[in-house]
């Protein structure tokens, strides 16, 4: 089976020209979870509705990130309740990239109806390499 396709005409072009400029993602889009992120009294006794997304960016022409692995590696991040946002984003970062040096990411979590008293639909954090 081969590893790279080969476009068939003169100019001998493969995917890995391709990826000499361009990137695969692998990622997660609009996941919601319930997690115990935030700082005031009512947000460490009612969880949080979170948004997150994540991309895992490498040169590279199959796949090579189990998304499922993105998933259950951020479970298991928000199973210890966090003060900030940040804290869970920059261990998630941290996870991905022990695994994946290479990988370029970004990863947005959005707090959804943070208790502000204001109508604001959510507070983010984003990391973007």
């Amino acid at each position: 089976m081969k590893t790279h396709l080969t476009i068939k005409n003169n100019s001998n072009f493969t995917y890995q020209k391709i990826l000499e400029k361009h990137m695969f993602a692998v990622g997660i889009k609009d996941w919601r979870i319930a997690a115990f992120v935030g700082l005031y009294p009512e947000e460490k006794l009612i969880p949080n509705v979170l948004n997150i997304s994540i991309s895992v960016q490498h040169k590279t022409e199959k796949p090579w990130v189990d998304y499922t692995l993105l998933v259950n590696w951020t479970k298991e991040i928000l199973q210890t309740p966090h003060d900030l946002l940040e804290d869970v984003l920059y261990k998630i970062r941290d996870k991905i990239k022990s695994e994946f040096p290479q990988a370029q990411l970004e990863i947005t979590i959005e707090k959804l109806n943070p208790p502000t008293g204001e109508q604001i639909v959510a507070s983010f954090v984003r990391w973007i390499e």
